[in-house]
């Protein structure tokens, strides 16, 4: 059996990022896992929790906070400042 980040990873080769929400819906033994990986780190919506699954923990900058959460294929931001992309 592949695991939860493989089957993302298909997934999201052969649709649009976001379809993923409703794929994952469909798919509650996945969103579990990826709730379940997640758990510990403060996102806020399911596709910043696939990110995670998928490229790793969201950084934090030098005073502590962590990079805001973009898009799903922008990723997060390059700094907690508000002018950061």
């Amino acid at each position: 059996m592949s695991s939860v980040s493989d089957q993302i990873r298909d997934y999201i080769q052969d649709h649009n990022s976001c379809t993923l929400p409703r794929w994952l819906k469909q798919n509650p033994d996945i969103l579990q896992a990826v709730q379940t990986l997640t758990a510990q780190y403060p996102a806020k919506n399911i596709n910043e929790r696939v990110y995670i699954v998928l490229y790793g923990a969201p950084k934090q900058c030098e005073c502590g906070n962590y990079f805001q959460f973009n898009t799903f294929d922008r990723g997060y931001r390059t700094s907690c400042g508000l002018r950061s992309e």
